[in-house]
């Protein structure tokens, strides 16, 4: 699914709700996102791998 097709749901969810889903804005193009399930049994997992892209993200911009 593209950006802006992602965009388009997310804009359609917001009106149908009436309410922005977050009052963070993305703009990058190249943006990727993290989503799980809020009652996930293993959130240590979680946050590890959420740590562990962040870094390997960080080593590609110094790159």
């Amino acid at each position: 699914m593209t950006q802006s097709a992602v965009c388009q749901h997310v804009r359609a969810l917001e009106a149908e709700l009436g309410e922005r889903l977050s009052d963070i804005a993305i703009s990058d193009v190249h943006a990727h996102f993290v989503v799980w399930r809020a009652n996930n049994p293993k959130p240590a997992a979680i946050e590890a791998l959420r740590r562990w892209l962040r870094a390997e993200v960080g080593q590609g911009l110094r790159r």
